[in-house]
């Protein structure tokens, strides 16, 4: 193959490489038949882009403008594209121009910052460029979001808590958690309740946006991929309303924000510093490491530890596990279950409540599968992912990821499914040896 490297004082340099590799399965022709265009794109993305949109039947026109200019404006009124590209320095430009927002275009936006996951806006999306990531691409241009607008909704109270909601926010101890999987919620909150803090539970994050207009958190936990708004997105709309410090909402959004996420990569610090979370938990989450975050962030002089230390970060040494005796055998390891829920029954309960979930996803899925669904197979595999990672069934999380990255590509079938039912028939026995 080949490698450049490209260098400018004072800039930086970039590197490149291209390598030939033989293809080990044939993907599937997408044929997506859009007008895009590359507006103000940097050479490097502009090629990139051109490769990956002509792949998938895409008519593809680059105009070299640096600025964004009103010449620029009326071309992309004229030619009437489907989807436009640019760089995100001009995105507030063009969300407050009457103009463009009223074009049919679709937006996608590239940012200098990398993202994990397609960022909804005013007119498209958001997309990382260090790197372009193609299921990124395909994702921004196969799916129309949904408008980033305030919906009123109630935070829904957690019945059975053993501290009622008054006394909670007396003694600053009432959170939010936004999470959608409802295995999930029914996990945060056990967990929640047993240390004594009282859990409102919504399900993606523009609720969290209006919850948090009324009530004083303090604190959130946010998953990291919701629908609606995720976690990425969430985090990035408080911290611009910490900024308004002239509006009379903005003290309920003066707390601190723990992201939940199966997902992290990289440096931990570099990771939550950048995407503007004060700290993380990565699932699952065991008590230990979920009280020792909640005492360090909200517990007594927690102010002061902020400023002056860096809250542990997803070591083990927090998570010493309480070891059940006779453990039974099957594919959940107990003794981390029961270190994640504080006992041993309250872990079995809550296996057998994952199963009964696991079973209404995989209806859902399959019925997706059998309609040609594709998007609803991803979202619903991704969110099974989620739950089996989060109660530590590696082989279930494992093969959810290969069907949700099946689906990304419309490759999945039925019988993708078959080792699913298995994972469950073996969890079965397991609880049943109890």
């Amino acid at each position: 193959g080949d490698i450049t490297a490209m260098s400018a004082l004072g800039e930086g340099a970039s590197f490149s490489f291209t390598l030939p590799a033989k293809r080990l399965a044939l993907q599937p022709l997408l044929s997506l038949d859009l007008r895009c265009a590359l507006i103000g794109i940097e050479k490097h993305d502009r090629t990139l882009l051109d490769s990956y949109l002509k792949y998938w039947h895409c008519q593809v026109e680059a105009l070299d403008d640096k600025n964004l200019s009103s010449h620029v404006i009326q071309e992309i009124l004229a030619k009437q594209y489907d989807v436009i590209f640019l760089p995100q320095r001009w995105q507030a430009d063009i969300e407050s121009d009457s103009k463009m927002l009223s074009a049919m275009a679709r937006f996608i936006f590239l940012a200098d910052s990398p993202l994990l996951s397609a960022e909804p806006c005013l007119q498209g999306w958001s997309i990382g460029r260090c790197p372009l990531v193609p299921q990124q691409i395909l994702h921004a241009l196969a799916n129309t979001p949904t408008p980033v607008t305030l919906q009123p909704v109630q935070a829904q109270p957690i019945a059975g808590s053993n501290m009622d909601r008054e006394t909670a926010i007396a003694q600053n101890r009432l959170l939010l958690v936004a999470e959608d999987h409802p295995i999930n919620q029914q996990i945060i909150k056990q967990q929640l309740q047993q240390l004594g803090f009282f859990p409102d539970i919504v399900g993606n994050g523009l609720q969290a946006l209006e919850a948090l207009q009324t009530a004083p958190y303090a604190l959130l936990l946010t998953d990291c991929h919701m629908p609606e708004l995720d976690g990425y997105g969430l985090v990035k709309a408080i911290r611009k309303k910490q900024n308004e410090s002239n509006t009379g909402e903005a003290r309920y959004y003066q707390l601190p924000i723990i992201a939940l996420t199966a997902n992290t990569a990289g440096d931990a610090k570099t990771h939550i510093e950048h995407y503007g979370f004060d700290d993380y938990l990565n699932k699952p989450v065991t008590m230990q490491m979920l009280s020792y975050k909640l005492n360090f962030w909200i517990g007594e002089n927690s102010r002061d530890k902020a400023d002056n230390s860096q809250p542990l970060l997803n070591t083990t040494d927090a998570e010493r596990q309480v070891q059940p005796t006779g453990q039974p055998q099957g594919p959940l390891d107990i003794s981390k279950i029961t270190a994640m829920f504080g006992n041993l029954d309250t872990g079995i309960h809550f296996i057998r409540e994952y199963i009964t979930s696991c079973l209404d996803d995989l209806e859902t899925l399959a019925l997706a599968i059998g309609n040609r669904d594709s998007d609803t197979a991803r979202l619903v595999s991704h969110r099974m992912k989620g739950a089996a990672r989060m109660m530590e069934y590696s082989a279930m999380a494992d093969h959810c990821e290969t069907i949700e990255k099946l689906a990304t590509t419309d490759k999945v079938v039925p019988s993708s499914l078959q080792p699913v039912y298995t994972m469950i028939d073996d969890l079965k026995r397991q609880v049943k040896q109890f």
